[in-house]
Order: structure tokens, then sequence, then C-alpha cells
């Protein structure tokens, strides 16, 4: 399903000299393509005005670059760098590979190396840097590059057996 989709980013990547990321790629799509459908994402996005100040002074932060490398048929395929700071103070990066099927609110994710992150980044689309703020299950992005610069938007992933999802009532929602 996904591996379809990236055999043209992989023959890009075979253009460009880089078969041994060509070859990576293959392997995580694959891997990506074994889990699909797994995980159904149930979501609500709300546009805010600002970064609610809780959330600014209790979230965790992130700070994350992504970009899209596929699109087709409903059909995104991202890669992402997230930076953390550990207890110490020092800064952690994590890779990953995520495939959404937007019509089908299905998602299958998957760690890749440092390598595979920067070897796509030269052919990807769309790129963003956005600081996200994770706070009482709530994910808080505000998007300083690319073509949504700007914008605020407060995510909450809700399981199956949620009915409703309470919104704090000082949160200032973008009309």
């Amino acid at each position: 399903m996904y591996s379809v989709q990236l055999d043209e980013v992989a023959s890009n990547l075979e253009n460009l000299g880089k078969p041994k990321l060509a070859s990576q790629l293959d392997i995580v799509a694959n891997t990506i393509d074994k889990f699909a459908g797994v995980e159904r994402e149930a979501e609500i996005r709300i546009p805010l005005e600002e970064v609610p100040v809780v959330v600014l002074k209790e979230g965790k932060v992130e700070l994350i670059e992504q970009a899209f490398i596929a699109q087709a048929d409903g059909t995104d395929v991202r890669i992402r760098k997230t930076s953390v700071q550990d207890e110490k103070g020092e800064q952690k990066d994590s890779y990953t590979m995520t495939a959404k099927h937007r019509p089908l609110d299905q998602e299958a994710e998957t760690d890749i190396t440092e390598e595979i992150f920067s070897g796509l980044m030269p052919i990807a689309e769309k790129l963003m840097s956005k600081t996200r703020y994770k706070w009482n299950g709530w994910d808080v992005d505000n998007i300083q590059a690319g073509n949504l610069a700007g914008t605020i938007v407060a995510e909450y992933e809700y399981g199956e057996d949620e009915k409703t999802v309470a919104v704090p009532v000082d949160w200032k929602i973008k009309a």
C-alpha cells in the first residue's frame, strides 16, 4: 500500500546517486505496510489565537521539523525529527516516518535513522518547523516555518471509550 507510493521516492534517490538510502527507504516502507491499518486515529483539532498560558508554563516542549516525501490518494508520508531536552538538559533527537491515510483515519509509524531523514530532506516538500507543547493529553502546535507559519492548533487524540472532549474554557479559540 504505502511502499508503492514510496517507489517513486526511492527511484529519485537512486537517480541522485543514493542507492543505499533508496534501499533503506524500501525497508522502512515495507515496515510501514506491515503495520498499516493497525491504529485508527480519532482526534479533534482546534485553531487557537495563542498558546494558552497554562500550556506554556506546564507543557513538555518538543521542537519538530517535518516534511512530506509522498502524497497521493488521501495518503501522506511524512518524515519528522523531534528534539526534546532530557533531565540533564541535553537535547535528544528522534526520527520517524509516518504514513497517514486520511479517508480511513489510519496511521502507521516507524522509527528511521538520522541518515534516512537527512537523505530524504532534499527531495521533501511542505517543510515545517513547529514547537509542540504536550499538556494534559493535548498537543498544542505553534508553527513557526512553512506554509502554515503563524498558525496555532490544539489537537487531542481520544480513545474509543471517550465520548466527549472538554476544551479548557480559558482557551482563545480562533474564529
